[in-house]
């Protein structure tokens, strides 16, 4: 089981978790107490359909999640950020949290 070590910019706060291999990583941290999205993106956002681009989250290494998706080559993100929607988790991750605005 991969164990996922979730870092929040916003609030500082740290989480980990232990989900299970191929787990959707937005799924995951929300049956924790962990945050992924910033201020009023708690709310207003698309529930995980891929379409607002408002779960944003850096991830290392990238190499144990699965390849970037249609819809995060849609939304322009930074190469280095995922959508965490989009990400199904392989290995143990370092996740930073809290990102987009």
């Amino acid at each position: 089981m991969p164990k996922i070590t979730i870092n929040n910019a916003e609030t500082g706060e740290k989480h980990e978790i232990k989900i299970g291999y191929g787990a959707n990583l937005r799924q995951a941290i929300g049956y924790t107490e962990a945050q992924i999205y910033k201020g009023a993106n708690r709310v207003f956002n698309c529930r995980g359909m891929g379409l607002c681009a408002k779960c944003i989250v850096e991830v290392e290494p990238a190499e144990n999640v699965n390849p970037r998706t249609f819809f995060e080559n849609l939304q322009k993100i930074a190469p280095e950020q995922r959508m965490s929607c989009r990400v199904k988790v392989y290995g143990d991750l370092v996740v930073k949290t809290g990102i987009q605005d």
